[in-house]
This record gives C-alpha cells, structure tokens and sequence, in this order.
C-alpha cells in the first residue's frame, strides 16, 4: 500500500517503515500500559489514573519516532478531524516526499487501542482529515518539512 502513493517511493522505505510503524504502535500499547476501548483510556488519563495516550500523544510519539528514521522518499503529516470540537482526533499521515496529505495513507495507532489502523486518507469513512501543518512546525522548529 505504501508503494502505491507514489512511483517515487523507495521500496526498501516502504519496507523499513511498515515494519517500524507496526513495532512502535506496539511499543506505545506497553508505554502507555493501554487499556480498551481508546475512549476509556482517555478517561482514566483526563482523571488522572493514566498519564499518556491521548490521540494527540499517539500521533506525536508516533511522529516522532517515525521522523527521526530520515526516510528520503517518504514524508509525515500531523492530520486532524473534528478540530476544536469535543471529539477532536489526531494521527498522522505518510505520502510520497513531495505529495500532501491528501494523496497520502492515516496511521492512526489510537483508534484501535494500540493496533495499527490505516487507510488511505481519501477512503476513511470516518473521519475527514485535515492538515495540522502548525503542530508539526510546533514539534520540529528547526526542520525543514518533509513534503
């Protein structure tokens, strides 16, 4: 799936980062020590009983992690749905370097309490995506944005 965004795409990254993004999914499942469903995790962290993962820590670790491989043909977007409303959600979005979001594939490790969920963005009958280009700016001040 990941090769299909784009020709441009290396084979080898496509590879590197559907492994990686699988294992960290995971890695945040044990960080965080997750419970079911992702709305009740949210509740034991706004109480207080849990200290992370929320959908915009999720994302963020996610992102993170995953900008820090250096992948030259891919690039990563903090994407939102819902944005300023209650049920507001965050994740994160991989294209081809040089492509927006919207021609890209959502990696969403929240929706699923910590199994990788992903789609093409154009096909997520849940959510509409938007761009939260400002977060990530807000992460990586001293990066260039890989798009």
């Amino acid at each position: 799936m990941l090769q299909d965004l784009n020709i441009t795409v290396e084979q080898k990254e496509a590879r590197d980062l559907a492994q990686k993004v699988v294992f960290y999914s995971t890695q945040l499942v044990q960080n965080y020590e997750l419970v079911s469903p992702p709305l009740w995790h949210n509740t034991l962290v706004n109480v207080g009983i849990k200290e992370r993962g929320l959908c915009y820590e999720w994302a963020e670790d996610l992102l993170e992690y995953l900008h820090a491989q250096r992948y030259h043909s891919l690039a990563f977007h903090y994407v939102g749905a819902n944005i300023g409303n209650y049920f507001e959600h965050n994740a994160i979005a991989v294209s081809a370097k040089g492509m927006g979001f919207e021609h890209g594939l959502l990696l969403d490790a929240w929706r699923d309490s910590g199994r990788l969920f992903f789609v093409k963005i154009k096909d997520d009958k849940k959510y509409e995506w938007r761009s939260r280009e400002d977060i990530y700016k807000m992460m990586f001040p001293l990066l260039e944005k890989n798009l």
